[in-house]
């Protein structure tokens, strides 16, 4: 019995995302350990990992207006190419610059996929194949800790290279995946097309996006000092694993049933309460002492990533243009990407100094998020908006 098109669509789509968060499981934990075994150290590591980063800043933007001129299949085809050229050179690279250049070749590359599975699904939702982003973000959660869970064999394996080799597979089957993907259908111009109105001379947007962004960068503190933090407090590497995964499965039970729980508020409204339990979860993380606690207090992550994901991606689905669609992403990756440098540097640097109460600066950021959402509102930005296929206000 033959698939029909959009059934195909939604198939390539799903296996697309559990294939990058396969290849997600390998890369957060166990790269870093591989370029130390190249004889890089701490601080080379750090350089090597965080130049990407920076760089992303400036490279998200235009990866989003390449794609919207030219489509996901052809943007996620093209990077993952060159991922996997890159990574199949660096299976026989030692030296700190070979390797730093090619770390940022793949990284670019790579990190630029999340926002184009983004546009993807966002897609699906407005043709009806999907009901909500929660589940298939679900989904990808749920194959990273697979994909983590059994990615440390590879390490130690007695092939050399195991690691790089399983994120090579991975990268190939991604490539041969992008061809089943929906073709690019978005008419950019021609007659009779609305004119598209520059992302930054929508206000309302950028507030949003904004928004967004200082809810959910200083998670990326949490992941460089939040270890530190909990094993001066006596916590074991087990321990610490296992409240580490406490809020994954908080998040994954969130992108789950957060659609059916939250369908009826406003985008807006799901990132205002994100926002609210993120001031709280780090301003009381400092006096936080003992597992159960900490435990507990990871599940507030359903809230303040997932909820504040889900409201996002609501606003997209309800406003933005489907002609900029990924460019509108490609900004707001470049302001995360910023923010969570930042905060990166910051932390560390805050934290060697006064140690926990560090966490009280990273309330700030969610609470100049509330600041930035009121401003919208009394501002009244959304009027000045292009008109948009919204379902809901906001």
């Amino acid at each position: 019995m033959r698939i029909g098109r959009p059934d195909r669509d939604l198939v390539a789509t799903l296996v697309l995302i559990a294939l990058f968060f396969l290849g997600e499981g390998i890369l957060i934990p166990f790269y870093p350990l591989w370029l130390h075994d190249r004889g890089l150290n701490a601080s080379e590591v750090s350089v090597v990992l965080g130049v990407p980063l920076l760089l992303r800043i400036f490279a998200a933007p235009v990866f989003g207006r390449m794609a919207d001129r030219h489509g996901q299949r052809v943007m996620i085809g093209g990077a993952s190419t060159i991922v996997l050229a890159a990574i199949l050179v660096l299976v026989g690279v030692e030296g700190f610059w070979p390797l730093l250049l090619l770390t940022l070749i793949y990284l670019l590359g790579w990190q630029s996929m999340p926002m184009q599975l983004d546009a993807v699904v966002i897609g699906l939702v407005r043709r009806g194949l999907v009901g909500s982003y929660g589940p298939v973000r679900a989904l990808g959660s749920v194959f990273f800790i697979v994909s983590a869970t059994i990615a440390g064999a590879l390490i130690v394996a007695p092939i050399p290279d195991g690691l790089l080799l399983a994120f090579a597979v991975i990268v190939l089957a991604i490539i041969v995946t992008t061809l089943f993907l929906p073709r690019h259908e978005v008419v950019v111009t021609g007659p009779g097309a609305a004119p598209l109105t520059s992302v930054w001379r929508q206000p309302s947007l950028v507030l949003v996006m904004l928004a967004s962004a200082l809810v959910q960068s200083p998670h990326v503190a949490f992941v460089a000092i939040g270890g530190i933090h909990m094993r001066e407090l006596g916590f074991s590497d087990a321990l610490i694993g296992i409240v580490v995964s406490t809020g994954t499965v908080a998040e994954i039970a969130m992108f789950l049933v957060g659609p059916r729980l939250f369908g009826r508020l406003a985008p807006v409204t799901m990132i205002a309460i994100g926002a609210a339990a993120a001031i709280v979860r780090w301003a009381i993380l400092p006096m936080v002492t003992t597992p159960a606690g900490m435990l507990a207090l990871q599940l507030s992550h359903a809230l303040t990533f997932s909820l504040t994901a889900l409201g996002m991606i609501g606003y997209l689905v309800r406003t933005v243009d489907p002609r900029q669609v990924a460019s509108t992403q490609g900004l707001f990756v470049a302001l995360n990407s910023a923010l969570m440098a930042l905060l990166t540097l910051l932390a560390g640097t805050v934290y060697t100094a006064f140690g926990g109460p560090t966490f009280l600066l990273l309330s700030l950021f969610p609470a100049a998020a509330l600041l930035v959402l009121v401003v919208r509102a009394m501002l009244g930005a959304r009027r000045s908006a292009p008109a948009a296929p919204a379902t809901a206000s906001d």
